[in-house]
């Protein structure tokens, strides 16, 4: 159950935030309280990932009027598989903010992990992918090229081993949070997401999904080589790579994170059926000023997470 912070004193959370999941930068101290010390960018990954289909399309529709230039097939080829890397971020981001909102101790790994690791993940591939699609394209004998396309297979089976792990731990963390807030609705009649939030999560279950089930099949596609009979059939690639990455897309952009994470201004009210979100004044976060003359001069003497339970509270912080 979320942890009431009202009365806690906590250094650098404004005097109005109740829940961990009330803040915002301008109420709450990032360094301390932030799942990172910044906020990641979104737009950055969707944006290169947008571009990269749209340039991997213009690829393929100049190939309907020169079959036989090879730089417009490579152009196809290595676009259309790189993209999906950049939306695995922005969903890999995603999961990380929606963690914080629904309670981090039903997670196996902290918002931060889950960055770090799939992050890290999703580069891996993404440099795995490049090389390969770049040893393809410089390549001058079917040896070469062969070498190249199977650097591509090797990230992209990385990018489904990643995005299965991805999927699991985010289904455990999920189960946890539906056995968690049933406990809290029989009790207090507490529980409720804000409007849309559900549909939202499940969004992002199904572009996860969707983009796995794409990634599988340009696996199959490519692992006999640019030769083979999948890779040479046009039905599977615009069912399994066109339809399924398009309905991806759309699905991120209707329920686009933007619309559900880190908007300032926000309040839940009411609970049950009953709640929905109302746009309110947030009062400014504390200056230097009010800082000093409520906790003393200088930076907290910790800077370890905030913890929901009451009893990590006490060892990790000191009331004054």
């Amino acid at each position: 159950m979320v942890q009431n912070l009202t009365g806690l004193g906590l250094p650098g959370i404004a005097s109005n935030i109740s829940n961990i999941d009330q803040c915002t930068p301008a109420l709450c101290d990032i360094n301390l309280y932030g799942t990172v010390n910044y906020i990641p960018s979104l737009p950055v990954a969707m944006s290169f990932g947008l571009i990269l289909e749209v340039l991997g399309y213009i690829g393929r529709l100049s190939m309907h009027y020169n079959v036989f230039n090879e730089n417009l097939f490579l152009i196809n080829i290595i676009c259309l598989t790189i993209a999906p890397v950049f939306f695995t971020a922005a969903i890999y981001l995603t999961l990380a903010r929606i963690i914080v909102y629904y309670g981090t101790y039903n997670s196996r790994l902290s918002p931060k992990a889950y960055s770090i690791v799939f992050m890290t993940s999703d580069v891996i591939a993404l440099i795995l992918q490049s090389v390969g699609g770049g040893i393809a394209d410089e390549a001058s004998t079917k040896a070469g090229r062969s070498e190249g396309v199977n650097i591509m297979v090797a990230g992209l089976a990385f990018q489904v081993v990643s995005l299965l792990l991805f999927m699991g731990l985010a289904a455990e963390f999920f189960l946890k949070v539906k056995k968690d807030r049933s406990q809290i609705r029989s009790t207090s009649g507490l529980g409720a997401s804000p409007k849309g939030y559900k549909a939202f999560v499940w969004a992002c279950a199904a572009a996860s999904i969707l983009i796995l089930v794409r990634s599988c099949y340009r696996v199959a596609e490519l692992a006999h080589g640019f030769d083979g009979k999948l890779a040479n059939a046009q039905v599977p690639f615009i069912i399994f790579e066109s339809t399924i990455m398009s309905f991806a897309l759309i699905i991120m952009t209707i329920f686009h994170p933007g619309r559900f994470i880190g908007r300032a201004g926000w309040k839940l009210s009411g609970w049950g059926k009953n709640a929905k979100i109302e746009e309110k004044k947030q009062p400014s976060a504390m200056d230097n000023g009010d800082w000093n003359a409520k906790y003393g001069a200088g930076q907290p003497t910790t800077n370890k997470r905030f913890s929901f339970d009451e009893g990590t509270y006490q060892r990790e912080y000191s009331r004054q």
